[in-house]
């Protein structure tokens, strides 16, 4: 259903709970349950929370200001429901009537004004200066929370006290009570409608199930409003009916949050499968396309007579090249992505050693093992591979030694018969390959081999 719907939905639904109150003197909207008012407003400042610190997410992802101003809305309100609710006005205040009334009054209007401008200003990216937002958002609200509470304590003697709604009593609307207090509220009321009016703005058109939350919970929000104008209770012991309207604020604000993390880790998912086909798109680039492209070249000038001497034999060992990068995708894609370095390095020198006829050991510090990223695993993996099929087929090595200290270098020695890395050519394609996907995940690879000595392939992690 569009984010439209949901609000015409809402406002109407508010509407008639509104107007059943205010026209229909036999409907009992009030009632006398402080535990219960109390546990709404702990739950409603934790919902807050739950939401602001979902958005601060964006915050730190996208940095945009009208996000930074969202999550300082949400924190103020949060942090001021659990404060009034944990500490009672009488405690503060000789008057608490006053407290009562002025205080959360002051924050909410605070609150909502920075709603609305989160909803409908034009999107910008958070000032340079900001460097900490998380450190700034803590800043802000608690700034504001002790200024109101300082400013409402030093000015309640100038303060009219709000107006009490008995807990059973019912009739026509209380527009004559403080005017203040009454035009706030009213003001209020406005500027939840026009904040969902703005986020209907910003849901259209793309994926928001946050925005669309705000839009349908500040229709409530407003309606909320407009029932405490109407009947402005300052006592913290009754629950009426724009305490309801206001509950299903934070309770649709919840869905949204909700939404929202199940997108984000849908995301999550999609960019992980993205990422993973685009590494494998890229291995079969460096590997299975180039040895083939290779075989085909040469097999071609093979049928022309036009080949040089022992073509043949690199051909075929392009080919087994080829088939072994072919196998190593298809165990990418069936090996589990937190596999442990020392037991993929282990599978893998076997699965090779035994193709191409030698033994290997494998000694590999597991605590080391632990730290290495699976992007760079996954390169070891390879290197490990290619260095025990060179050793096997063109080294002619009977044994190979992979090892891995706390010093954190990767080594694979082997006693075949050596090579001179200066002068390696066509067929040693797959050097240039293991260098490359070290460095590309900054590693230091290196080859030490003389003609007769065997082979050492060294990649230092950084």
């Amino acid at each position: 259903m569009r984010t439209r719907d949901l609000v015409a939905i809402a406002a109407i639904v508010s509407a008639v709970a509104t107007a059943a109150v205010g026209l229909d003197p036999t409907v009992r909207f009030a009632f006398d349950a402080p535990e219960v008012r109390t546990a709404l407003a702990m739950a409603q400042g934790l919902i807050a929370l739950v939401v602001a610190y979902l958005l601060f997410g964006r915050v730190r992802r996208r940095r945009r200001l009208n996000d930074f101003v969202l999550v300082f809305a949400l924190g103020l309100l949060a942090i001021s429901n659990l404060f009034f609710a944990a500490l009672p006005s009488k405690d503060i205040q000789e008057s608490p009537l006053v407290f009562q009334t002025w205080a959360p009054l002051a924050i909410r209007f605070i609150a909502v004004t920075a709603i609305t401008w989160s909803a409908v200003a034009r999107d910008r990216r958070l000032p340079e200066w900001i460097q900490r937002p998380g450190v700034a958002v803590v800043v802000a609200v608690d700034g504001v929370l002790a200024v109101v509470v300082v400013g409402v304590a030093a000015l309640s003697r100038v303060l009219a006290p709000g107006v009490r709604v008995t807990a059973i009593t019912a009739g026509a609307p209380d527009l004559e009570g403080n005017i203040v207090l009454t035009v706030t509220l009213l003001v209020m009321a406005v500027a939840s409608g026009a904040a969902s009016l703005g986020f209907i703005k910003r849901s259209t058109g793309r994926r928001d199930p946050l925005s669309s939350a705000l839009a349908v919970g500040c229709v409530l929000f407003a309606f909320a409003f407009l029932c405490f104008a109407m009947y402005p209770s300052a006592d913290t012991e009754i629950i009426q009916s724009g305490d309801a309207l206001r509950l299903g604020f934070y309770l649709v604000l919840l869905v949204g949050a909700e939404r929202e993390i199940d997108r984000y880790w849908s995301r999550l998912a999609d960019v992980a499968i993205y990422e993973e086909r685009r590494r494998l798109a890229r291995d079969l680039h460096d590997g299975v396309a180039q040895e083939l492209a290779y075989v085909v070249t040469q097999t071609r000038l093979l049928v022309r007579g036009r080949a040089a001497p022992g073509t043949d034999e690199r051909v075929a060992a392009a080919a087994e090249r080829a088939l072994d990068e072919s196998r190593r995708a298809i165990i990418a894609l069936t090996v589990r992505d937190d596999e442990p370095l020392h037991l993929a390095l282990a599978r893998a020198a076997e699965d090779v050693a035994g193709r191409v006829g030698v033994e290997v050991d494998v000694d590999v510090n597991v605590p080391v093992a632990q730290r290495v990223s699976i992007e760079l695993r996954e390169a070891l993996v390879r290197i490990v591979q290619e260095s025990v099929s060179n050793a096997g087929r063109h080294g002619r090595a009977t044994h190979v030694r992979i090892s891995m200290g706390t010093e954190g270098v990767l080594r694979i020695d082997d006693n075949g018969a050596g090579f001179d890395p200066g002068g390696a050519g066509d067929g040693r394609f797959g050097l240039v390959s293991m260098r490359e996907r070290a460095e590309r995940l900054g590693a230091r690879f290196s080859i030490e081999s003389e003609p007769g000595r065997g082979t050492r392939v060294e990649v230092a992690l950084r």
